[in-house]
């Protein structure tokens, strides 16, 4: 048994809306319904009300599709919004679904209805999880930069080219670059000379094979900082991906001082 459908009708006409509500009795057993006419009882439902649809007639005496929609905009519900209408032409209808309505039905011609119906339903869960995974991800970028930002260790991360895609404060304060000049630029430029072959082929070879000397341990090697002066550094490395693609992260200790 489906769940109960919860729709909101902007139609002035009641012999209008109850033929409307024959047609989705055929998919759905149990129906709540209001009817409004009025921007200020639209206004009034949405707050009062969770709803899963809103249905209008395109053209009332006081109000209007466009108008209904507008109001649900303002309310800002992301509800599916269907217009019904029997007198206007597709250049109006097509402006109507440009400004955001989802579908739009001819009275009288009510087939496409529950089909409709069930879509924009879908399509409304798949909005709304898509959402939610979105707020996570802001989220999680807020901790991880809060943490980041204010870490006395320099943490720098590189894609699968071996080009920097982040640094934080204290990475610029311990190499001495700017961050936007190391953004895309490769990770060797923070390495002396004599192990930037080294580590292109570690890189390699951890891509081809998965092999790999440093990722997942600490190990201690030699920084070079803007000016060409070398110092020791304790770095641990991990990797993550996103979608396909491998990166790489390093927390990186100065040993100046302990040496």
């Amino acid at each position: 048994m489906k769940s109960p459908l919860r729709v909101l009708i902007v139609e002035d006409s009641p012999a209008d809306s109850e033929l409307l509500l024959v047609e989705l009795a055929r998919g759905y057993d149990v129906i709540e319904h209001r009817r409004v006419e009025t921007a200020e009882d639209m206004q009034a439902e949405l707050s009062a009300h969770p709803w899963d649809l809103v249905i209008s007639d395109y053209s009332l005496p006081t109000f209007s599709a466009l108008d209904a929609l507008e109001v649900l905009k303002e309310s800002g519900f992301d509800i599916p919004f269907i217009i019904m209408s029997g007198t206007i032409g597709e250049e109006t209808a097509v402006e109507a679904l440009k400004l955001g309505a989802h579908d739009f039905l001819i009275k009288g011609k009510l087939a496409r209805l529950l089909p409709a119906v069930e879509r924009e339903l879908r399509e409304a869960v798949g909005r709304a999880s898509r959402q939610s995974a979105e707020r996570a991800l802001r989220a999680s970028e807020e901790r991880f930069r809060a943490l980041t930002e204010t870490a006395a260790d320099a943490i720098i991360s590189a894609d699968s080219r071996g080009n920097v895609v982040y640094l934080n404060p204290a990475a610029e304060q311990m190499f001495g670059h700017a961050a936007q000049d190391l953004i895309d630029a490769p990770l060797t430029r923070l390495m002396p000379e004599r192990v930037r072959d080294a580590h292109r082929a570690g890189l390699a070879r951890y891509l081809a094979t998965g092999e790999t000397r440093v990722i997942g341990r600490r190990v201690e090697l030699v920084g070079l900082r803007s000016d060409g002066a070398e110092f020791p550094i304790d770095l641990s490395l991990a990797t993550w991906k996103l979608g396909a693609e491998s990166f790489f992260t390093a927390i990186v200790r100065d040993l100046t001082q302990q040496k």
